[in-house]
C-alpha cells in the first residue's frame, strides 16, 4: 500500500490537470485535452496493475492454493451473484422509470457499489 499512495496522488493530480484542461479548452478543440485524460486514466489503471502483480509476487499471495486466493475467489463469486442481480435491477429502472438523464450516475454507481461490495466481503472472509 504504500506504493500505492505516491502513484494514486499523482495520478489523480494528471486527471485534475487533463480535466481542468479540457473545461478550459474552446468547444472546437477538445479532441487532445480528451485523449490525455483518457491516456492518464489507461496508465493510471496499467500503473495499478503493475504494482499489484508486484506485491502479489512479493507476498505470495497469488499463489494457486493461498489463502489470500481462495478468499478472493469466494468473494468474486458473492460479487458476481450481486452484480447480476444489481445489473438487472437497474436495467428495468433505466428503461421503465426512463431515467436516462440520470444513468451515467447511476451506472458509475452501480460500479462503485460493487468494487466495495468485493472489499467488503474479501475483508470479512480474511478476517473470519
Amino acid at each position: 500500500m504504500k506504493r500505492m499512495i505516491p502513484f494514486l496522488i499523482a495520478g489523480l493530480l494528471a486527471l485534475v490537470g487533463t480535466s481542468a484542461w479540457l473545461a478550459a479548452s474552446p468547444d472546437g478543440e477538445k479532441l487532445w485535452p480528451s485523449l490525455a485524460s483518457g491516456l492518464v486514466v489507461f496508465s493510471g489503471a496499467a500503473g495499478a496493475l503493475m504494482i499489484r502483480r508486484g506485491n502479489e509476487k512479493r507476498t505470495r499471495s497469488a499463489a494457486e492454493f493461498s489463502f489470500e486466493n481462495e478468499m478472493a475467489t469466494k468473494a468474486q463469486s458473492s460479487t458476481f451473484r450481486d452484480a447480476l442481480v444489481m445489473g438487472a435491477a437497474l436495467f428495468a429502472s433505466i428503461t421503465v422509470f426512463e431515467l436516462q438523464r440520470l444513468s451515467a450516475a447511476l451506472l458509475f454507481a452501480y460500479l462503485l457499489i460493487l468494487v466495495f461490495d468485493f472489499f467488503i466481503r474479501f475483508r470479512f472472509l480474511t478476517r473470519a
